[in-house]
């Protein structure tokens, strides 16, 4: 996998942060833990015995870490969540808001699917969540 080049309007991101792929089992572990931090820390999920956040579309998604160039930790994740053609409503908007779609106007399902796919869960861990002097800025949350 590779990323193109960093432009003017990703050099400050690029500054502090590099994305990864997280292709081997112990990666895609190290973004499980760091989206299972996050909906404890918001209380989005009960506590797991494993200390993993994953679910059944895992399994057909390209994962990405995000580093913090500063520390070399580990401190976000994202998933590119991919269509499987052969299987209707494959995504999760398609099924958690697809009652909800205006299909005459957007219709995932007349798409190609192989060629469609979903961002989803994307986390980064409290400590990186807010820049500096927003500690006490509002939190919003829109769903998933």
């Amino acid at each position: 996998m590779t990323f193109p080049e960093p432009n003017a309007n990703c050099d400050g991101f690029s500054k502090y942060f590099e994305i990864l792929p997280a292709l081997s089992d112990s990666e895609k572990a190290e973004a499980y833990r760091i989206r299972h931090s996050v909906c404890e820390d918001l209380a989005w999920e009960d506590v797991r015995p494993d200390g993993m956040e994953t679910d059944e579309y895992d399994a057909h998604a390209l994962h990405c870490l995000i580093r913090s160039r500063d520390s070399g930790k580990f401190i976000g994740c994202v998933r590119l969540v991919l269509a499987n053609p052969d299987v209707p409503d494959a995504l999760p908007f398609e099924r958690t808001c697809g009652p909800a779609l205006h299909r005459s106007q957007f219709d995932p399902a007349k798409l190609p699917r192989d060629r469609i796919a979903e961002v989803s869960r994307l986390a980064i861990v409290g400590q990186y969540r807010r820049r500096r002097g927003e500690k006490h800025a509002g939190r919003h949350h829109s769903g998933q």
